[in-house]
């Protein structure tokens, strides 16, 4: 089944959630749409989902692909180059050289298809579009998870990962335009969406909980030296019925928290539709498994082919 010529006011929107490791199953979910003919003309993502976005519009994806399924522990410890005080474990040199060739000197603004990096302002706790100005910059601010990775200054804003603010960032797609928009969330902790009557009104007081979570997972960091960081994170399982590890106690809150927050965010603004890959068996930091997570995206979303083509066509 093939899409049909359809009427160029119909805008398709792709909106590619956080979810760290988990993100490569959006590689997947792209080459399904890719499979199909569906055009896609907008793309919005955050953190993980930015940086495959960010691949895809400037048509490298296939490359991306490639580079993550050679990925394995000593690939990825040497890619930490951890650093002692600062703001942040990672310096993140050593991923930047890997971005670099793929992003070197472009320009959002510049691009064929329209691409918003969702970002948060530390200060603030504000979700921000970048959509101009250099793509390795806003992909670095959207990825920026922090006490891992330095907050991104960007138009005098330390910017910090975009999934503490929209883990989904569907209302981006249709800030560009998007008629219809596929969402892609890589969190589900289970239990049905929240109503739009149960969505949390008061910004301040979501402001103030993002405040707390990201104060509480700075000070975590701060009492810990960064290679118990990265062996905790890393190395260590949780025996059953022990006390958990640091690095997945850290994780196992930004899971819930991402999750939580999507769901607001999709009452909010909800995507004409919406997939989550069963993935959550898959740790957020397990970047190891970049084939078993491309082939959940992709089988995701080829299964929902005949809906999206249906909401499209109509």
């Amino acid at each position: 089944m093939k899409i049909k010529e359809r009427d160029r006011k119909t805008t398709v929107g792709l909106a590619l959630g956080g979810g760290v490791a988990r993100g490569w199953a959006h590689i997947g979910a792209i080459k399904a749409l890719m499979e199909a003919n569906i055009e896609i003309d907008i793309i919005s993502g955050t953190s993980i989902g930015a940086l495959v976005g960010g691949y895809y519009v400037t048509g490298n994806i296939h490359s991306l692909e490639k580079w993550v399924l050679t990925l394995n522990k000593n690939k990825i410890v040497n890619y930490l180059d951890i650093q002692w005080g600062g703001t942040s474990i990672i310096k993140g040199q050593r991923l930047l050289r890997i971005l670099k060739p793929h992003f070197r000197n472009v320009n959002i603004e510049d691009i064929s298809q329209r691409f918003i990096a969702v970002s948060c302002d530390l200060e603030t706790g504000e979700e921000i579009w970048v959509q101009s100005g250099s793509m390795l910059k806003a992909i670095q601010a959207s990825y920026a998870l922090p006490g891992i990775f330095e907050p991104v200054k960007i138009n005098g804003k330390y910017m910090i990962d975009g999934a503490l603010a929209n883990p989904v960032p569907v209302a981006a797609c249709r800030s560009l335009g998007a008629n219809i928009v596929i969402g892609i969330g890589l969190n589900d902790y289970g239990g049905s969406a929240i109503s739009s009557n149960n969505v949390l009104s008061n910004s301040i007081t979501i402001k103030k909980r993002k405040r707390k979570f990201i104060e509480k997972l700075m000070q975590k960091i701060s009492n810990y030296r960064p290679e118990k960081i990265l062996m905790d994170t890393f190395f260590k399982k949780n025996p059953k019925n022990k006390k958990p590890k640091l690095g997945m106690v850290m994780i196992d809150a930004l899971d819930i928290t991402m999750d939580r927050l999507a769901r607001n965010c999709l009452a909010k603004n909800p995507a004409d539709i919406y997939i989550t890959p069963s993935i959550s068996h898959i740790g957020m930091l397990e970047f190891t498994k970049a084939e078993e997570l491309i082939n959940l995206g992709y089988e995701a979303v080829k299964k929902e082919i005949p809906n999206i083509l249906k909401v499209i066509n109509n």
